[in-house]
Formats: structure tokens, sequence, C-alpha cells
């Protein structure tokens, strides 16, 4: 079975083979982007053509296309292309996790284990609370100290009140003075970049 298709001036022809390939291509693509971003409900036709490759005629990148949301593997609602299989987290869990994800590093407290670490107790969820933790770290509830060490603001806002306070009392501060700051033993790992 040969596709004839015109691009433009010209007369392209297809095999059925290049055609089952473009089919996998795009629905790995879209498979891969619901992954890694369980939030968002799709890509447009440009972005997810742009994440296969931009070299496939547009004639025939849109006749494969088509095809599929005939089938129903993909559904399109206005602009935006998602899998039918593909089940969006609603707000009420989202809500769920982003409060999960808050309490979790407030528990880490002064001495949090590695980000990633944290974010991987979430298991199934992994994909789902790194997304998340995106949009904590932009509103500033997750502050990032270094590409490990990851805060929840209300730590290091007690932090701030208390070196205010010994600084009210005393016109200069150690190591030491601001280690003796807190009840917990807080290694150099942790006390040189909160003093930073």
């Amino acid at each position: 079975e040969i596709i004839k298709l015109k691009e433009g001036e010209n007369i392209l022809y297809f095999s059925k083979k290049a055609k089952e390939e473009l089919a996998e291509k795009i629905l790995t693509a879209l498979k891969k982007f619901h992954e890694n971003n369980p939030f968002s409900l799709g890509l447009t036709k440009e972005l997810l053509k742009s994440r296969i490759s931009s070299l496939i005629p547009d004639s025939f990148y849109n006749f494969v296309l088509e095809e599929l949301i005939k089938k129903g593997k993909i559904i399109r609602e206005k602009e935006i292309l998602f899998l039918a299989e593909f089940k969006q987290i609603d707000s009420q869990e989202k809500e769920k996790l982003t409060r999960e994800l808050e309490e979790k590093f407030l528990k880490e407290g002064l001495t949090p284990r590695d980000f990633e670490d944290i974010l991987l107790d979430f298991k199934e969820n992994y994909k789902a609370v790194k997304e998340l933790s995106r949009t904590l770290l932009r509103d500033g509830t997750l502050v990032k100290i270094s590409e490990k060490l990851v805060y929840h603001r209300k730590v290091l806002e007690e932090v701030e009140r208390r070196v205010i306070e010994f600084f009210q009392k005393n016109k200069e501060m150690s190591l030491a003075d601001f280690r003796s700051l807190f009840e917990v033993k807080i290694s150099r790992k942790y006390l040189i970049p909160l003093v930073e």
C-alpha cells in the first residue's frame, strides 16, 4: 500500500511501513510527555512535531495524525492533543500531593536529605511531585540553596528570625554562635550553605 500526498507543488509517496513508524513515534512522544508532565493536558500539533522531527513533511505528519485521531488513539481538544488512555491527575489529588510535599519538607527541617531522595519517597507519584516541586520552587514555598539542598521557606524564616534576634544583642556572630542557635546539631554540610 502506497500513500500519495500533495505537498505544495509536489506529489509525495510514502510506504505503509513509514506510516506505521511515524504513528508509533507520535504515540511514544505523547506518552513520554504525559509521564513527565502529569498535570499538563497535552501538546499542540507543532510542539508534538518538534519532539519527533522537523524533517517530516507536513502533509505526511498531518495525514498520520488525523488517522490516529480517527482511530480514537489520540484525542484533540481545541488545539491540544493527548493520548486517549491518558488520565490527568485531578485538582483534588494535586492539592493533596502539594500538601504532602510541603509537610515532607517541613519535617526534614534544618537537615534535609538530598532533594531527589525526598521526591523518590513518593514512589509512583515521583513524576507528579517533581512537577509540583517546580511550582513550589517558583513561588518560593521551597527554596533551593544548592543543587541537592532544598528547604521549606518556613524553616528558613525561622533561621532568619533567630539570627536577627542574636544580632539585636550582639555585634558579630561566629560559626559556633550560629550553630548554637538551634537545638539540633548541624553538620558543616548544612551549616555553611545556611550561613551563606
